[in-house]
């Protein structure tokens, strides 16, 4: 019996030596092999040192707890030291394993065996650390999974290919289908019991089509637990398992009793637009749907497209035929774009027309069709086209006009001025005009801001006078003929308008003004030097009466008849004296009122000369400035 003991011993102390045939085969495989007696590693495979990360020599003969985490080091030792006594205990643990780098999580599987006669753990040690990661990541996963359904507005469900029954349904169920959704999962009720009588049969086929087709959707009725009817939307699709058996059959169905009635009434919008709305097909350009307007636009029955009698290509001008066939064929790639064109009614009539085109995609971004809205632009087109003659002509009377046309901006700088206007201001170019602002050429700034405040109460001014100056600093008065520009918002754009220069006019005018004045003060004139020269006559032919009498009393004639004449005749000299009095007088108050008119008007050398041609016109004299004949 000793000797077998003995033999026993050299065994075990063999195999905890690694002599043995055994220790190829773990010295190969993953797992980390090692043999703990009393707390010490006295045996580790290569496996065990790439897990702890240590090399050989270092784990050896080292204590086991010291590469477990504090944390769990109590309990990983306590289980070791109860495995080697203690039968029917777990023989597997999980732990943190501390590394150089970041710890490790690890599951340990134990035996006892005996090694030099004693009792020794023997562990084989698996790294659980991406294992742990990825579980707990897919778990994560499922939460977030489970959370999204359990919220969302949508009914998901999932059925057995086997026999239609439901394997899951999420709460939404209830508020779609109004029972409990335990009714659901016990199997009471089933969601095709809550499908619209008239729609039962095209969703069997639905649902039984549904594993050929791998993805379908459907829209239909049910009737809910308080008799309400709604429209749903059942998208299904095929999940497959390994080996690519079919594993279930999943739904998502959608209440979309609200999106209905807003399609019904957007299909009722659609039929009374003027415009035309065409869907054409992606796959062979049929049209899909049209409203009513097309038999306006085309001037056949809306039927005809429907039934792939008649088609909008078929209208086209021969001439823009290709150009259209060009824009249908881009606008897959475009997205949006949109063409003017020309069509030819049924009635023969030529139309103008715009086609703005946009695709829309289905699920998964296939495309599903093309929408096109067709608007009659043809009155549009002529107005535009009456427009750009119009502008054609504006800007013909802009360059040709003699007065300055012209616009500046809100705060006065030029943005563009006509040849009349370089001209009259002295400007070199049009150029140097734009770098100019009009306020430079206002000889008084407050005339500037009366017009604009004029402009901005009634939007425009008419035959506004004021006064400018040229870069030579010359002055001249013009008359404004303008309007303020305004946007969308009422706000000013720029202010456009003439200039028409009145300054010769205005010194006609005051000609005229200071002739006619003239005019009537010489005539006046005229009757009171006429009284002057009647009174001068009767005054020469009185003193010429009295030399006679002084010459009668000189030579001794009667005296009482002398001094009678005499008398008579000094009568007749003051009445003449006293004539020539009030007629300077007169003269006098014509000359200050003439005076004081005068003065209104500016001084010029021309007015002198005009008031002395009016005079020496009218008192029989020669123009001022001319010799005498």
């Amino acid at each position: 019996m000793a000797k077998d003991s003995t033999i026993t011993d050299a065994k075990e102390i063999g195999f905890c030596n690694g002599d043995i045939g055994y220790s190829g085969i773990v010295e190969h495989i993953n797992d980390g092999v090692v043999i703990i007696k009393d707390g010490k590693i006295v045996f580790a495979n290569r496996a065990f040192c790439e897990i702890c990360r240590k090399p050989l020599e270092d784990v050896l003969e080292s204590e086991f707890a010291k590469l477990i985490s504090p944390s769990h080091r109590e309990t990983v030792t306590t289980f070791c030291e109860e495995r080697t006594t203690t039968d029917g205990l777990p023989d597997r643990i999980e732990f943190t394993m501390l590394r150089p780098e970041e710890d490790a999580l690890v599951e340990m599987k134990v035996n006892t065996v005996k090694c030099a006669g004693a009792p020794a753990i023997l562990g084989a040690l698996t790294d659980i650390t991406e294992r742990r990661k990825t579980r707990l990541e897919l778990q994560r996963i499922k939460d977030r999974l489970s959370s999204i359904l359990d919220s969302m507005n949508d009914v998901v469900v999932s059925v057995s290919p086997k026999d239609q029954s439901i394997l899951a349904i999420n709460p939404s169920a209830e508020a779609l289908y109004g029972v409990p959704v335990r009714d659901f999962s016990s199997g009471k009720r089933h969601v095709m019991d809550f499908v619209h009588p008239w729609d039962r049969e095209k969703v069997k086929e639905f649902h039984l089509s549904l594993p050929d087709n791998e993805f379908a959707e459907l829209e239909y009725r049910i009737i809910s637990n308080n008799k309400a009817v709604k429209w749903v939307l059942d998208q299904g699709r095929v999940v497959y398992a390994e080996k690519g058996r079919v594993r279930r059959l999943d739904h998502v169905i959608r209440d979309i009793t609200e999106a209905k009635t807003i399609k019904d009434r957007l299909a009722s919008i659609l039929d009374s637009m003027n415009d035309v709305v065409v869907s054409i097909s992606p796959k062979d350009h049929s049209v899909l749907g049209i409203n009513p307007s097309a038999e306006a636009l085309y001037g056949i029955p809306v039927r005809d497209f429907g039934r792939g009698k008649k088609h909008v290509m078929d209208f086209v001008h021969p001439r823009d035929l290709e150009k259209v066939k060009e824009y249908y064929a881009s606008l897959p790639e475009h997205e949006f774009a949109d063409l003017e064109y020309r069509i030819i009614s049924n009635n023969k009539t030529v139309k103008w027309v715009l086609d703005q085109g946009r695709v829309v995609y289905g699920q998964n971004g296939r495309l599903r069709r093309f929408d096109h809205l067709i608007r009659d632009i043809t009155e549009q087109k002529r107005a535009l086209d009456a427009l750009r003659q119009s502008e054609e002509k504006y800007r013909s009377f802009f360059e040709t006009t003699n007065d300055m046309a012209y616009s500046v901006t809100p705060e006065g700088t030029f943005m563009d001025i006509n040849e009349a206007g370089l001209k009259l201001l002295g400007f070199e170019s049009k150029e140097e005009a734009l770098r100019t602002n009009i306020k430079e050429t206002y000889v008084d700034p407050s005339e500037r801001q009366a017009l604009l405040a004029e402009m901005r109460e009634k939007g425009y001014v008419a035959d506004r006078r004021v006064r400018l100056k040229n870069k030579a600093g010359d002055t001249f008065e013009i008359a404004i003929t303008a309007r303020a520009k305004l946007n969308d918002a009422g706000e000013i754009l720029y202010y456009e308008g003439l200039a028409h220069n009145i300054t010769k006019a205005l010194e006609d005018q005051r000609n005229r003004v200071l002739r006619n004045a003239a005019g009537g003060m010489c005539h006046y004139l005229n009757t009171h030097l006429a009284a002057l020269l009647v009174s001068r006559e009767c005054m020469k032919e009185d003193i010429k009466s009295l030399d006679e009498l002084v010459k009668l009393l000189g030579d001794g004639g009667p005296s009482g008849d002398i001094l009678k004449q005499l008398g008579e005749t000094l009568v007749s000299l003051r009445e003449s004296y006293d004539g020539v009095g009030d007629a300077y007088e007169k003269i006098a108050q014509v000359t200050k009122a003439f005076n004081s008119a005068f003065l209104t008007y500016k001084e010029e050398a021309y007015l002198d000369k005009t008031i002395l041609d009016i005079f020496q016109a009218y008192m029989g004299g020669e123009p001022a400035g001319e010799k005498k004949k």
